[in-house]
Formats: C-alpha cells, sequence, structure tokens
C-alpha cells in the first residue's frame, strides 16, 4: 500500500479499514473492489481516473481473493466484518424441535469465523445433568452461560459473572440465537 498510499493517501485508512473490519468504502473504492469499472470511472475524480491502472495492479498483486473481484465478494467480506469478523469466535444455538419449548433437544456450536466449521460446545456439567438450554432462568441456561463463559475465557468463570451472563443473554434467547466473542468481550469489559 505505501506506492498507492504516496499516489492515493486519503484512500489508505478507508481501504485498511474495508479489509480490517469490512467497512464499506466510498462509492469508488467500492466500485474498484467489485471490479465494476463502468462505476468506477463515473465515481472517480480526475486523480483516480489517472490511477486506475495503478488500482488494479495494487489488487492483483496485494490484495487478497476474498477481499475484492465481485459484488458478492464485497458484500460477503462486510457481512463477515473483514479480517476482525473472521477471527472472532462465533456461538449459536437452535432447538432440534421448537415446538417443545425449553424441553427441546438443543444444538449448540461454536466456529472461528461466521463461515467456519462449526463444532458442537461442549456441555460442562455445573448445575444441570440433563443440558444445556436457554429461555428461562433454571439450570440449563445456567450451564450453557457457563459453558460459553469458560470456552470465551479459556477458564471457568466466577459464579457472579456466568449467572449475570445468563441473565443478560440466555434468558432471553428465543428458539435460535447468536452470539460473538466480540460482543461477549464487550459487555464483560462494559
Amino acid at each position: 500500500m505505501d506506492r498507492m498510499a504516496q499516489k492515493a493517501p486519503k484512500y489508505q485508512d478507508s481501504v485498511q479499514l474495508y479489509i480490517d473490519s469490512g467497512v464499506l468504502p466510498g462509492g469508488f473504492l467500492t466500485a474498484v473492489l467489485e471490479n465494476n469499472l463502468m462505476h468506477a470511472f463515473s465515481k472517480a475524480d480526475h486523480n483516480n481516473t489517472a490511477m486506475m491502472r495503478e488500482w488494479a495492479g495494487w489488487l492483483y498483486n496485494y490484495g487478497h481473493p476474498n477481499v475484492f473481484g465481485s459484488h458478492e465478494i464485497v458484500k460477503q467480506w462486510h457481512e463477515d466484518g473483514g479480517l476482525v469478523g473472521l477471527a472472532m469466535i462465533h456461538y449459536r444455538g437452535s432447538r432440534q424441535t421448537p415446538a417443545d419449548g425449553t424441553a427441546s433437544e438443543v444444538k449448540v456450536e461454536w466456529s472461528q469465523g461466521p463461515r467456519g466449521n462449526w463444532t458442537d460446545l461442549e456441555h460442562i456439567v455445573h448445575h444441570s445433568p440433563t443440558g444445556m438450554s436457554w429461555g428461562y432462568a433454571g439450570s440449563g441456561p445456567a450451564d450453557l452461560a457457563f459453558s460459553i463463559l469458560s470456552h470465551h475465557l479459556s477458564d471457568d468463570p466466577a459464579p457472579a459473572l456466568y449467572q449475570a451472563f445468563k441473565g443478560a443473554f440466555v434468558v432471553g434467547w428465543g428458539d435460535e440465537w447468536k452470539i460473538t466473542s466480540q460482543e461477549i468481550s464487550a459487555w464483560i469489559n462494559g
């Protein structure tokens, strides 16, 4: 980015923010990333019109294929949250038979990034030998809160912490839910 930064310094932060966090840059850069030549030229100022070859060369030589190339790729990178989003741990749960309510069998998983391989979250039996659950303030939700925070912290959480997490999140979850490590950390540090 050094040479491009010299030629187009006002765009360096926008490109870095897009790569790091998936924040879409302005119309010109988004069109360049989407490989939409006509739209890029229509949005380009005089300097960027003259630099179009440099933009294409920079993306070809330094860009990652998951970051640019089509509208769909750019949209997915944005939705994933860029490198930060791909590095986050994502947790999700679903009731296997929603009509059974809190008595339903449940599936709780975690993944590195939103599109990673999903792995069953280990149920750490602390209160409920019958399994994890959510949507009420019982022993199953307490074990779910304990198991998520144990995984997130790589250590057993204090009782006050996992009970507060249960009250803040777990008791309110419906048949399906998702939460990220970033959201958990923000809540813990908030």
